[in-house]
């Protein structure tokens, strides 16, 4: 006889299992109308770096369906972001809290539950006809289940088999959908979203980033410069946050890079939020005040887009001001924690999230540093340690050397 503690998981791995959700909720599902898409739910529970890369798609589908209402479901931290879009008809703020980092069969039933609430009283009332998780690894967030929930006829995401980490999460995934994308193999996100949209018979031509910023941001952020001084200078934006600390390249080794800049006739400006000051505040006492500007916590993204776009070269670890960078079209240099020698499917390959379509250089440690294997795994800077200061600047030197000073940027969308 199971005791109670063997009931609980029981009946969590029978609640969370894909087949039996398709079954109960199966018939609750809207039948295809008849005529063109008239609304599109883009479900993107993620960070800023996947946002950003999975813009084109966005683009594309409004291109696809211009009739077409896109609504499009994000995290609270990219509303704002998201709202800006020129393509996007609603923005609806996912809950908080409802991501499960472990296999699916051991979330708790209580986020079912909320999941069911959230996607029949946000969601469904949306009545869409074409219903897409774009995410290629992990669903720790119920996309697939929104999905379902949400009512649309025709349901559309990544095979559960697309990496080893969903495969082991995620197992029986595709049950939710009715369009499976399987890609091909190693690739980077920005092309698995255009697997996708093949899948869709979507056309690709255009499939370039794209990002947004106002008048008012732009002349906020030109104010800014002007009060540091900085109005005229050629820009370094340095970004030494990231999500997980093995990732962050120490503060003391931006100051190095920094300083030899500054020496060069550069000025720098350092991004991040909030969190990230202390580390600002290191960088930018080993600079000259007349040479430096501390924006972490000040800007929006919207913001710091304004500013990128008047930067001369972006320079940080695996993050989201990255592919902010990248969207805005300046040379971006990455410190990378992944080793050249790691699995290249891995969620923090380079070769998946990388910068997309501009001039860059990624330094990577070669190889994992005992302990490490694959990947950094450490609760600290550990396997980034491998790169020297000396190295991130002699890649700033070689993308100025081929990108011309006054190179143009991409224009803000509108």
């Amino acid at each position: 006889m199971l005791s109670p503690a063997g009931w609980g998981r029981t009946l969590r791995r029978l609640g969370n299992s894909p087949r039996l959700q398709r079954a109960v909720f199966g018939p609750f599902v809207r039948r295809p109308a008849a005529g063109p898409v008239r609304s599109i739910l883009v479900i993107r529970p993620d960070h800023i770096g996947d946002f950003v890369l999975g813009v084109p798609l966005l683009r594309a589908l409004a291109q696809a369906h211009p009739g077409a209402a896109l609504h499009l479901a994000v995290p609270s931290s990219l509303a704002d972001l998201a709202r800006g879009c020129p393509w996007v008809t609603s923005v609806v703020t996912l809950p908080d809290g409802i991501a499960c980092w472990c296999p699916a069969s051991q979330t708790p039933l209580r986020r079912l539950v909320r999941l069911v609430w959230f996607t029949l009283r946000r969601l469904r009332p949306l009545r869409p006809d074409l219903a897409i998780l774009p995410r290629v690894d992990t669903d720790a967030h119920g996309g697939g289940q929104m999905l379902l929930f949400s009512g649309a006829p025709r349901r559309v995401g990544f095979a559960a088999t697309t990496t080893a980490l969903r495969q082991l999460d995620n197992p029986g995934s595709d049950a939710y959908l009715t369009d499976v994308v399987r890609t091909a193999g190693q690739q980077h996100e920005v092309a698995a979203s255009r697997s996708l949209a093949a899948a869709l018979g979507i056309d690709q031509a255009d499939w370039r980033l794209a990002l947004w910023d106002t008048a008012a941001e732009r002349r906020n952020v030109a104010d800014r410069l002007a009060a540091a001084g900085l109005e005229r200078r050629r820009l370094a934006v340095i970004a030494p946050g990231a999500t997980a600390p093995q990732r962050r390249w120490p503060a003391d080794h931006f100051a190095a890079v920094g300083r030899a800049l500054v020496d060069e006739g550069m000025a720098v400006c350092v991004v991040g939020t909030r969190a990230d000051t202390p580390a600002a505040q290191v960088i930018l006492a080993a600079l000259p005040p007349h040479a430096r500007l501390d924006l972490t916590g000040s800007l929006s993204l919207t913001e710091t887009t304004a500013l990128l776009r008047r930067a001369g070269i972006f320079i940080g670890n695996d993050s989201g001001p990255l592919h902010l960078a990248a969207a805005a079209g300046i040379p971006c240099v990455e410190i990378s924690s992944f080793p050249r020698d790691g699995d290249p499917m891995h969620h923090n390959s380079p070769l998946r999230f990388g910068p997309w379509g501009v001039p860059h250089r990624i330094l990577q440690p070669a190889a994992a540093r005992p302990p490490c294997r694959g990947g950094c795994t450490a609760a600290e800077a550990h396997c980034i340690l491998a790169i020297e200061p000396h190295a991130v600047v002699a890649a700033v030197h070689d993308l100025l050397e081929v990108v011309p000073a006054d190179h143009s940027q991409p224009e803000s969308c509108s």
